[in-house]
Formats: C-alpha cells, structure tokens, sequence
C-alpha cells in the first residue's frame, strides 16, 4: 500500500500539461497562451534546479571539510609519536563544529553523502522533467 503512494521511478508526461497541449490542438486552448503556462512551468523548474543546486554546493563544502577530518584521522593513525598524534587530533576537533563530535562525526559524513546524492537525483529528474515538457508540441 506504501509503494502506491510513492511516484513512479521514471517521470513520464505530466497529465495535466499534456491534456493542455491536446486541448491546444484541438482548439480547446489558445496556444500562445498554453506556449507561456509551459515556459512559466520551466522557469520555475529551473529555479528549483538553481536552489537545488545552491544546497548542494553548501553540501560539498561540507563533505570536503569531512574529507580532511579523515584524512588527519587516517594521518594520527599512522603516527607513532604522542605529539605528532595529539596534533592531528587537534586539527580534528578546529575542523569539526558544533554537535559534531569524534564519536558522531562518520554518522554525520553518512548523512551528507546521502543528501548529496538525493539532490542530485532530484536534479537530474527536474532536467527529465523539463525535456519533457519541451517535447510537449503545442
């Protein structure tokens, strides 16, 4: 019953811009009219993209900052010295911010990965989307 509720994996025809364009072509609608609903429709999608994409910037950025924090954990690791191991974790702890903790922090480097890549399957169906609301012919 759950699975119903969910969208279908691939994006295929709007319903209701495509009932338009077929109401355009049987003159039902005004087609200049119809031409500036779909170019509104895109507009707002690629806005959406935009935003989109503005969140995921800010994502990388953290990702990239998680990155380093392996890379000096992988680095205290491999230390044999006390103080060579004491400053890599003092670089751990400048790196990482508030409620983020050494025990917590990979839980959290999940968590944006994640989001990162539900974005960006976000964003490539918006694309999908608009190629399709493209070859709507009206």
């Amino acid at each position: 019953m759950i699975e119903n509720t969910h969208p279908s994996e691939e994006l295929k025809k709007s319903n209701a811009l495509n009932k338009i364009a077929i109401d355009t072509h049987l003159g039902k609608n005004n087609p200049i009219i119809v031409k500036a609903l779909f170019k509104v429709v895109i507009e707002d999608i690629e806005y959406e993209i935009y935003a989109t994409q503005n969140y995921i910037d800010g994502l990388v950025a953290e990702l990239d900052r998680f990155k380093e924090i392996l890379k000096y954990k992988e680095k205290m690791e491999k230390a044999k010295k006390e103080k060579d191991k004491n400053y890599y974790l003092e670089g751990i702890k400048v790196l990482l911010k508030e409620h983020e903790t050494l025990d917590n922090y990979m839980d959290m480097y999940e968590q944006y990965k994640t989001a990162y890549e539900n974005r960006k399957k976000i964003i490539d169906n918006l694309y999908h989307e608009i190629k399709i609301i493209k070859k709507l012919k009206v």
